[in-house]
């Protein structure tokens, strides 16, 4: 039995920042946070220093990593087949490689559980292999969200039969079952992008293993056509004449709901993984955080992938996503730092099931260790508005992941940075031969 007690001139338990108190861990999880340590065990105290639960990311394409900012400007259906045509031909390599940047870039930022919705899956499950491989690499946890998509237009990449993608999909989650930082959960694309039978055979498997599934969503707005869904068709709508909307649902963006759909959602339990930046991105509008949590709806935040945000930081995400309502709802007060900074931690590891974003006894002991002298973070009198409004990556000193330190002075600690971007880079910079996909908007109506 390993204990450590770790002192923070702050520490945010809670909802609030308290001075001088000890984090103590064993085996990986938090056995108590208090103003005395118990006697047995090592010490850490950290001089001038906020100790912060790490921050959970419910939604991102680790792969897109290699094809950041080369589909800037694009609407949605534009960059869907330049993204589908990029990669059709990615294997292990090319996917480790963009996953170990994704989850590299976010870990150093105090980022230590991704939910990686994964579609590169047609040639089998290896490509998916190597983005959990990436994962333990580079230290952090991974909920990995094997897509269904077996639409005409997803291409040679990503095309899978329905009943393919359930037997793969089996595979690899009985393969995982006993790794306890890793967990494979049903992600049926899209209703543009899975067929019925998909949707209804991954969201019967997940309540056969006890999991989540996960599924975009991005309606189009008023009376516009996004070229995506099929005139007229609703993504909530159809899931509930399906009959498989549910507490294991998530829907990422959730963006374009209409009048009484986000209470559809609320009945159901369904939860929603919000991506401002990537809405803005796109020009897709705002997901309206406030009605979502009046409505009592489980929200974690997102950053979707490094091709369509570009950066892939959750404080930064906080930021952006707190600015955006204001904005949208034309009031300075729509939102409190404090709100969103819970999205950000504990609401994603609730949204997830998983046991982190928090600072209490019987969680995961993953948490930040921020530099209180870093000029992001004074004066220390407002920490909670420094965490979502101007918290810079520099005041990111360690993270630690079920008590493994992962990121030591601002570095990761297992593997080498500037090695992981030359081999990305050399990668990303090789030519991709130009596959012409049909559109979205071309796939044949679903029963």
């Amino acid at each position: 039995m390993s204990v450590c007690s770790y002192r923070g001139q702050y520490v945010y338990a809670k909802g609030l920042f308290v001075e001088d108190l000890w984090v103590t861990v064993c085996d990986g999880v938090i056995v108590s946070v208090g103003k005395t340590p118990p006697p047995e065990g090592e010490r850490v105290e950290f001089e001038e220093a906020a100790i912060v639960p790490a921050t959970v990311n419910t939604h991102i394409h680790s792969f897109q990593a290699l094809l950041r900012g080369t589909l800037d400007g694009r609407r949605l259906p534009e960059w869907l087949q330049g993204i589908y045509s990029a990669s059709c031909d990615y294997g292990p390599e090319e996917c480790y490689a963009g996953a170990v940047v994704s989850f590299a870039e976010l870990l150093r930022s105090g980022t230590t559980l991704v939910a990686d919705f994964f579609y590169l899956n047609a040639r089998g499950n290896e490509n998916a292999r190597a983005v959990v491989r990436a994962a333990k690499d580079v230290g952090v946890r991974v909920v990995l969200g094997r897509a269904g998509l077996d639409a005409e237009w997803a291409g040679p990449g990503a095309r899978e039969d329905v009943r393919t993608a359930l037997r793969r999909l089996r595979e690899l989650a009985a393969e995982f079952a006993d790794d306890p930082y890793v967990e494979i959960s049903p992600a049926p694309h899209s209703i543009y992008g899975a067929s019925r039978a998909m949707f209804e055979e991954m969201a019967q498997f997940a309540t056969d293993v006890d999991t989540l599934w996960y599924v975009h969503l991005t309606d189009p707005r008023g009376g516009a056509d996004n070229r995506l869904n099929q005139p007229g068709e609703r993504t909530i709508a159809r899931l509930e004449e399906w009959g498989i909307l549910s507490e294991r649902t998530v829907a990422v963006h959730a963006l374009g709901l209409r009048e009484g759909e986000l209470e559809v959602i609320a009945e159901r339990g369904a939860r929603i993984s919000w991506n401002p930046d990537s809405g803005m991105w796109f020009g897709d509008g705002m997901f309206d955080l406030p009605a979502a949590l009046k409505a009592g709806v489980r929200v974690g935040l997102g950053t979707d992938g490094a091709a369509s945000n570009n950066g892939l930081n959750i404080w930064l995400e906080s930021r952006i996503g707190s600015l955006g309502t204001k904005l949208m709802a034309d009031d300075a007060a729509a939102v409190c730092s404090r709100d969103v900074f819970r999205v950000a931690t504990e609401g994603g590891g609730e949204l997830l099931g998983v046991k982190t974003g928090a600072l209490e006894p019987g969680w995961h002991a993953d948490f930040v260790v921020l530099d209180l002298l870093d000029l992001s973070l004074v004066p220390t009198m407002a920490l909670d508005s420094h965490i979502v409004n101007s918290l810079s990556e520099r005041a990111v000193r360690h993270v630690y992941r079920g008590g493994q330190r992962v990121v030591c002075e601002g570095h990761l600690v297992r593997i080498d940075e500037r090695e992981v971007a030359r081999r990305a880079s050399k990668l990303a910079n090789r030519s991709h031969a130009e596959v012409k996909l049909p559109l979205p908007g071309a796939a044949k109506q679903r029963g």
